[in-house]
């Protein structure tokens, strides 16, 4: 039987609330199998944070050849849940797993179902990539010659930025939307899941800084030196872990 893994994205209004949820269940070597999108009705109806999005949604949510539904909080959890269920779902990746595990937290507590995250491994592809695909050093070229820097001149780690890095289009830009942003994460996923490389699991709280160079480092405010000092001793002891264990280690820091 294949390994089924879900893809996670979720989107909110002005007010933080989360109205779209897009999911994707696929398997690990690049077979998408099931895509839903779930608009919340209780949110919808707020401005959006890409409030110029909401025609292409209701055109979506009009379209029968599109997966995208209007229903309330509490179904769209609990359909999450049961899709899960069905497909035997452990694992559920998200670019920015950090925030999109919150939120889903937050809508199941503001409308008091189950949060169908609470047994799941929660990994975060931003954190992989940082490991992975923004280690290599045309990753560093690309960024410079595209212009693809923050004021502070630090490389952007965007998903945006990381699709358009593996498949070369550096001007490449996110939709914003749940599940279209779903299948550029899979795309992610399957690239970092190449590289077959030792990486620290789970959730990590700013992963870019371990895409800086020594110089750029230098010129973060202590607390983030600090920070990537302790994720350096952490990937040295996990990997000496997993060594000992000779199977893979999952190293959680949030």
């Amino acid at each position: 039987m294949k390994k089924h893994i879900a893809i996670l994205d979720v989107e909110t209004n002005r007010k933080r609330k989360t109205f779209d949820i897009g999911l994707l269940i696929a398997d690990t070597h690049g077979n998408e199998i099931f895509s839903r999108g779930y608009i919340i009705k209780e949110y919808f109806k707020d401005t959006l944070y890409y409030e110029k999005h909401r025609k292409l949604y209701e055109k979506r949510l009009l379209d029968d050849n599109y997966p995208s539904f209007l229903v309330t909080a509490e179904k769209a959890l609990k359909q999450v849940q049961r899709i899960f269920e069905h497909y035997k779902i452990k694992e559920v990746y998200a670019y920015n797993a950090g925030f999109d595990a919150r939120k889903i937290q937050e809508l199941a507590k503001d409308h008091n179902t189950k949060n169908p995250l609470d047994d799941k491994k929660i990994e975060c592809l931003w954190t992989w990539a940082c490991q992975t695909i923004f280690q290599q050093k045309r990753f560093a070229d690309f960024c410079i010659d595209n212009n693809l820097l923050t004021k502070k001149g630090n490389y952007k780690t965007s998903a945006e930025v990381a699709y358009a890095y593996i498949n070369n289009k550096p001007k490449f830009e996110e939709e914003h939307t749940g599940l279209e942003d779903c299948k550029i994460e899979y795309e992610i996923y399957l690239h970092c899941k190449k590289q077959n490389k030792f990486r620290l699991r789970g959730i990590i709280h700013n992963p870019w800084i371990l895409v800086l160079t020594p110089e750029q480092i230098e010129k973060l405010p202590k607390q983030f030196q600090t920070m990537k000092v302790k994720f350096d001793d952490q990937v040295e002891k996990a990997k000496v872990l997993a060594e000992r264990l000779q199977k893979p280690l999952q190293v959680v820091t949030e």
